[in-house]
């Protein structure tokens, strides 16, 4: 198990799409390889059998992890580079994004209804690829995502919407 997650998470994390040389692409770039190196090691320091931990029965265990966050990166990295991603409709309760331009047609075809979207940006609208909250109300509202909540958490910002049930995709 800790083999195949591993592996998964490596090969989704290692998709990259075609960016320009540019200090954006760039500072993405660099901190997505931040990311990528802490995942593996994270995944590489975790002993086999605690793969199966959960710190709750709620939540999900140290492997279910591993496998979204591969499967996430996955789907993003897809339509980013403009290919049908492996998820069908109404796959996820939950998809988030973090520091990177909202893909509202690939998020809300992939949200269940009932299901939430969590868009942030670390830096607020200093963030690289930061996306303004009246954009991300009406690129969502078009597609039937209704606003939960919206505002900053530190030097950060974040939107919280969540799929109408019967909501166009």
């Amino acid at each position: 198990m800790k083999k195949l997650v591993l592996t998964m998470s490596v090969l989704a994390l290692t998709a990259n799409a075609a960016l320009a040389q540019n200090p954006v692409s760039d500072s993405l770039r660099s901190s997505w390889n931040g990311v990528k190196r802490n995942i593996k090691e994270s995944a590489e320091l975790m002993p086999e059998e605690n793969y199966s931990f959960k710190p709750t029965a709620d939540v999900r265990s140290f492997g279910e992890i591993l496998a979204h966050v591969a499967g996430a990166s996955y789907l993003f990295c897809a339509s980013a580079k403009n290919e049908k991603s492996p998820f069908e409709e109404d796959s996820f309760d939950l998809v988030t994004q973090l520091n990177m331009p909202p893909f509202f047609g690939e998020i809300s075809r992939v949200l269940r209804p009932g299901g939430f979207v969590v868009i942030a940006a670390s830096w607020g609208e200093h963030t690289p690829f930061y996306t303004p909250d009246a954009v991300l109300r009406r690129g969502f509202g078009k597609r039937g995502i209704e606003l939960v909540e919206t505002g900053e958490a530190g030097k950060g910002s974040y939107f919280v919407g969540r799929m109408r049930a019967g909501a166009p995709q």
